[in-house]
């Protein structure tokens, strides 16, 4: 295989990769919440590393805020920054986000 066809297939990858991070990102987001809790920034580059893909955070800080309408997330200040946290479902149901 050719540097141009390695190439091309890494493109490839990465358009699949945003539009399944487009399409999952509420998903996405409440896992990475559910491992450890983390601000807007942190989530755009825990995103942008495990899927190459960046996420305008225009989109995140709505999700945020709907997510938080929802009893789904909570949010905490660590010094300056605004942090959050997934927490259960409705009705205490664990598996609710997954």
């Amino acid at each position: 295989m050719g540097r141009f066809e390695i190439e091309i297939g890494k493109e490839l990858n990465v358009v699949k990769n945003a539009e399944h991070v487009e399409e999952h990102i509420r998903d996405i987001v409440l896992h990475f919440l559910s491992e450890k809790p983390m601000s807007a920034r942190e989530l755009t580059s825990a995103i942008f590393h495990k899927y190459g893909v960046s996420v305008n955070p225009e989109k995140i800080f709505p999700l945020l805020e709907s997510l938080r309408n929802q009893g789904l997330v909570v949010e905490a200040k660590r010094g300056l920054l605004t942090v959050y946290s997934a927490l259960d479902g409705p009705k205490g149901d664990r598996n609710y986000h997954r």
